[in-house]
């Protein structure tokens, strides 16, 4: 995806027919970030403005938003050609560095290396045991007095169909015609974990959930949560 429409596999938007301008792009992701921070600031985190982690950088779009209230940002992706595209786009070089990250794990980082931590529609895209594993990351690496947000699917909703339809038949169903209704499209798989069960991974880990809050990023076929936590 990332070769033939990035844009949009990184953010659908209204509009099948309607491609993504860059420059509009690259700004919305300075108005999703300067919310971000109105939203920290009202809980008067993180302590420090040094180091930021934009987990699922994809082109940057993120980024560079962050790198406007932090003195250093470090994306870090899956996808190298999203991270060609990252650093193709990098209008603050002395502040953003994008990095890949292909293994279960941050260990390239120390423990309490960034002051924010933050990513959305991302984790969305991991299987269970690979969110577990994150989740306990992000609140290793992540400076006393700091600030994770991040944002995950707790459940998915059932619509009438899948009510009639045994166990978890509807799922398999729906990956078989995926390919039938979206020729040449790769799937795009989404998973989720119940509410409870971040909440407990995270305070095993140290981490202090100071929120969990409805959030729609998902799309209507998930019930989805922003969590905030410190440490």
């Amino acid at each position: 995806m990332a070769a033939s429409d990035p844009w949009r596999a990184i953010l659908g938007r209204p509009g099948e027919g309607k491609q993504w301008d860059a420059r509009e792009f690259f700004d919305s992701g300075l108005w999703e970030i300067d919310a971000v921070m109105r939203y920290a600031e009202s809980l008067r985190l993180p302590a420090r403005r040094g180091a930021a982690l934009d987990f699922g950088c994809g082109a940057g779009r993120l980024t560079l938003g962050l790198a406007r209230h932090f003195d250093s940002v470090t994306g870090i992706d899956v996808a190298p050609a999203m991270l060609a595209l990252a650093r193709e786009h990098n209008n603050q070089p002395d502040r953003c560095r994008y990095v890949l990250n292909d293994t279960p794990d941050l260990a390239r980082f120390p423990a309490g290396e960034f002051d924010l931590i933050y990513s959305n529609i991302t984790l969305q895209h991991l299987r269970p045991r690979l969110i577990h594993a994150y989740l306990a990351e992000f609140v290793r690496v992540l400076a006393s007095g700091g600030l994770l947000l991040f944002h995950l699917p707790c459940r998915r909703l059932r619509p009438p169909l899948a009510r009639l339809l045994p166990g978890n038949a509807y799922s398999h169903l729906s990956r078989l015609l995926w390919p039938v209704a979206h020729p040449g499209q790769p799937v795009i798989e989404m998973y989720g974990l119940p509410e409870e069960t971040v909440v407990g991974r995270l305070e095993r880990c140290g981490g202090r959930v100071l929120a969990r809050e409805p959030q729609d990023s998902a799309g209507s076929d998930w019930e989805s949560r922003r969590y905030a936590v410190t440490r």
